[in-house]
């Protein structure tokens, strides 16, 4: 089986448990669809860079989705959604000043929605449309739209 294959050439980077759950949910929904799918390294690279924030099902839901959607039974990197195929790497650093120290009689969640407006402002005067931006930042297109909307940016 192609799944065999990959957990042989992997077997010995230390990818955490992630990998292990990839070649689970990859053999698990090869068995329920009658499918022998398998990823591409590159693919992998991708799905395991990706920093899934502690929720099994979001892997386990696109896994089973790239398997359905793809009409290889290598599952390579462009079918990748984008918000997964965007490595922390790309993400542009944003400069914060140091904290004057003024700020320990303003509350906390003032100071987060001021950096927040920082962060959206930048991000979305730096990547282009607003649909790149919301992939870059790690969410949805509506949330960001509101956030804009709330910060008037």
């Amino acid at each position: 089986m192609k799944s065999e294959h990959l957990l042989h050439q992997y077997l010995l980077i230390p990818y955490c448990s992630n990998f292990a759950l990839l070649v689970h949910f990859l053999n698990m929904y090869n068995n329920k669809h009658n499918m022998n799918r398998s990823f591409s390294p590159s693919a992998v690279d991708l799905l395991l860079s990706y920093h899934w924030p502690g929720n099994i099902r979001e892997l386990k839901n696109v896994v089973e989705q790239l398997m359905i959607i793809s009409d290889e039974d290598v599952i390579d990197e462009p079918l990748i959604p984008i918000k997964l195929r965007v490595k922390k790497s790309k993400m542009v650093p944003i400069e914060i000043e140091s904290i004057p120290e003024s700020t320990n009689k303003i509350p906390l969640k003032h100071l987060i929605n001021e950096y927040e407006k920082k962060v959206l402002s930048h991000y979305l005067s730096t990547y282009k449309p607003m649909k790149h931006c919301a992939d870059i930042l790690g969410i949805d297109l509506t949330t960001l739209a509101r956030k804009k909307k709330r910060y008037n940016l």
